[in-house]
Parts: C-alpha cells; structure tokens; sequence
C-alpha cells in the first residue's frame, strides 16, 4: 500500500465558512494517557470494552494545562463470561504485523470538516479487521467493518476532537501534532488488536498553508 501520504495535494481552504463540528477550543486538548481496556471470553469470543470505571470525570489545570481525565481506568475485580474470568485482548502494534496486515492513518477535512480515514490492505489470508475504536481527547469512538466494505473506513470529527492548528486539508503530520493523545484500536481477526498511537510526524514544516 503506498498512499504517499506526504505528498497529496491540499485542498482548497474555506475559512469563511464554521461547520457545526468545527471545534470553539482555543488551544490543543490533552486527555489522560490511560489505553482503553478491551477483554475477550476464551470460550465464546465476546470482547468487552470498559465504557465507565465510576472514577470522577474531570477536566483539572487551567489554560493550556488543562486535561479531560475521563473514566477509563482498568477493572480492578475480574469480568465474567461463560462462568469463567475474561482475559485482555492480545494487542500488538501496527508495525510488528504488516506483513499480515498492512493499515494506515490520514487525518484530513481542515478545522471545518475534520475526519481520520483508516485504510487497511490485507497480506495474510484471514486476517481481515472487524471493527476499529479510536480514542480521542472527549471519549471514544468504535465502528464495525462489514463484509463487503473496502478500504479506507472514515471517523468524523467535532468538537474537541476536531482541533486543529491550521485548515491544511489534508493534515501534513507536522511537529505540533494535533491529534496527539489519540489512540488506534484495530480489532484483526486472528491476530487480536493492532494499536497504533497518533504521534507520528510526517514533515517538519509548520502548520498553515504553505
């Protein structure tokens, strides 16, 4: 799979115009680095995904110090299925399986229309994805791949999770790293969950248009 992701073309930039997804934050939101806990009953395949720990949201510092610390914390008691304890989902990381499974991340759509699309190109029969989960900087988001979709699956973006420095469309991954904090979450089958952080920067030149 070669997307050239570092040469694609910008689109034509619309800064009159505010979406209804476009985010009102200032400056760049933080989130905890606490991972989203996933486990998998060994005898029926269910995976459970902790949607609350009852820990206290909060949103604690001020200015550009503050962080959303959202309910993520792993259970400290043991989750049940088939009358037996779950197990954590065996998770690997994007590089270590692409010569099962090729994925790439692209951010694009400026501040206005604000999206990830995750492509993916399978190398190994049977290690095909069935669902994706991200986590951003508000809580969340999980979709499922059915059968006869191709590649790339898109997630939208509003609010805090589209900020963004600049309207470059699509994102050049430079050194301020907008989506920072962010987290890919590939469930591939027989592999387990393929992770991948959005840490990565592709080019060293600012933000903005150039």
């Amino acid at each position: 799979m070669n997307l050239d992701l570092k040469n694609r073309t910008q689109k034509p930039k619309y800064d009159d115009y505010i979406g209804p997804t476009r985010t009102k934050a200032t400056w760049k939101p933080r989130v905890i680095e606490t991972p989203l806990t996933f486990l998998r009953c060994e005898y029926c395949g269910r995976v459970f995904l902790q949607e609350d720990s009852a820990t206290p949201i909060e949103n604690p510092g001020k200015g550009r110090d503050r962080i959303a610390v959202l309910p993520l914390e792993p259970p400290t008691g043991v989750i049940s299925c088939c009358g037996e304890p779950m197990q954590p989902v065996p998770q690997v990381e994007w590089d270590d399986v692409r010569d099962r499974i090729e994925l790439e991340h692209e951010t694009l759509g400026g501040v206005n229309s604000n999206a990830m699309r995750i492509h993916w190109e399978v190398k190994e029969e049977g290690c095909v994805p069935r669902w994706v989960c991200i986590k951003t900087f508000t809580g969340h988001q999980t979709k499922y791949i059915t059968p006869d979709k191709k590649s790339p699956l898109t997630f939208a973006y509003a609010d805090e999770d589209a900020f963004g420095y600049c309207h470059d469309n699509p994102c050049r991954e430079c050194v301020f790293r907008c989506k920072s904090g962010f987290e890919i979450y590939v469930y591939v089958e027989n592999i387990g969950i393929v992770h991948e952080n959005m840490e990565r920067i592709l080019t060293q030149k600012m933000m903005g248009n150039k």
